[in-house]
């Protein structure tokens, strides 16, 4: 049996690396809200750690098709288990907060959560300074169609007028990065020229997470990804694609569709061929990194980008060290001949709620995309 467990504020909790660690208001909504979520992946019989079975259960009788014959249960629950009733647990995302909490409700639980080491592997890879030095010059150097490139630096990058160094950016717009950040919050789209403000959050960003990065401004055509999972013996298993909208670098929706649907819209942009060198590329790369250090789900956002005239691929604009809302997506792929269908997480302005969209429109018209 395999306990599940929905921590969206995952990415917060690597930047603060505090323990114990509280999590900002919406990070604490969207968890309890949505906790019910690896119910859509879990296997039957397994459980689900919730905020409040009775919610959990009316929140999944509207997709009730959709969601595996699991145990939903609280932390309460959990304090009363005894060995040998969990084999393993499946996170959104590993960090020593979460560990923390865990052990604090029950010490079995400890032969089960990775080791202090392993915590600190998954926090170094998760800082994008790490993908932008292991993973994307690799996977850029694969084609001339991809692109790419991002710079990790700990000094202040502009000068006493506030301009921006030319070793850093030499276009007119240059996106600036904290290392561990979530849902869009951490990204600034910024001119050579900084604002105070901008260089106040700068100053913050380098005190608080020791560096930044800074990457050239692309001008994106399509936000997409791949999802993967490994094994502890270093097994990579590819997922899936996954279609995605973002607004103001959050992510606000995907397309449901079959795999070989998302593959047709993505060769409009580029041959269809650079998905299998790229997904390829991945798969050696990340198993050869991850072997015997990290289990779990991992996935990699993309671009389609046109740089110097052209439609070109960027095959990784972020590595992220967990589940996704991709795998959400890929948990709800419809079957061969099933309309396709739009997954968005809503905000009524007190709970979030996972929509799911069945219309007469063809959604992956890249305009419909852009508007979920």
């Amino acid at each position: 049996m395999t306990l599940h467990i929905f921590n969206p504020d995952h990415d917060l909790a690597l930047a603060a690396d505090l323990v114990p660690y509280t999590a900002p208001h919406a990070g604490r909504q969207l968890r309890a809200d949505l906790s019910w979520l690896p119910a859509l992946w879990s296997e039957e019989g397994d459980m689900v750690l919730v905020d409040n079975v009775e919610n959990a259960h009316e929140y999944t009788r509207h997709i009730r098709k959709y969601v595996s014959k699991v145990q939903f249960v609280t932390f309460d629950d959990l304090a009363r288990l005894h060995g040998g009733e969990l084999e393993q647990i499946s996170v959104w995302g590993w960090n020593r907060a979460l560990c923390h909490q865990l052990k604090s409700y029950n010490k079995q639980f400890v032969a089960l959560m990775p080791k202090s080491g392993q915590l600190a592997f998954i926090r170094t890879v998760s800082n994008r300074k790490w993908a932008s030095e292991k993973l994307l010059p690799k996977l850029s150097s694969l084609h001339h169609l991809l692109v790419g490139s991002a710079v990790y630096t700990s000094e202040l990058p502009f000068d006493a007028d506030g301009l921006l160094l030319e070793k850093y950016c030499t276009g007119d717009v240059c996106v600036i990065k904290a290392p561990w950040s979530s849902s869009g919050r951490g990204i600034r789209y910024v001119e050579r020229k900084l604002t105070t403000a901008q260089q106040n959050w700068i100053r913050n960003l380098i005190d608080k997470q020791g560096g930044i990065m800074i990457e050239p401004y692309y001008n994106k055509v399509e936000d997409f990804g791949m999802e993967f999972s490994i094994d502890a013996g270093g097994q990579t298993k590819y997922c899936g694609l996954s279609l995605f909208a973002t607004q103001n670098g959050a992510y606000s929706g995907s397309v449901l569709a079959t795999e070989d649907a998302k593959r047709r819209l993505l060769s409009r942009y580029v041959p269809e061929r650079l998905l299998d060198i790229v997904r390829k590329g991945i798969i050696a790369r990340m198993a050869k990194l991850l072997k015997g250090k990290y289990v779990g789900a991992f996935g990699v956002d993309m671009m389609i980008v046109r740089h110097n005239g052209a439609l070109k691929m960027h095959p990784c604009v972020e590595l992220n060290l967990r589940r996704t809302m991709g795998h959400v997506a890929l948990a709800l792929t419809p079957a061969n001949g099933e309309p396709q269908q739009m997954m968005r997480i809503k905000y009524d302005g007190s709970h979030y709620h996972l929509r799911i969209f069945t219309t007469g429109e063809d959604l992956l018209d890249t305009t419909i995309i852009r508007g979920l």
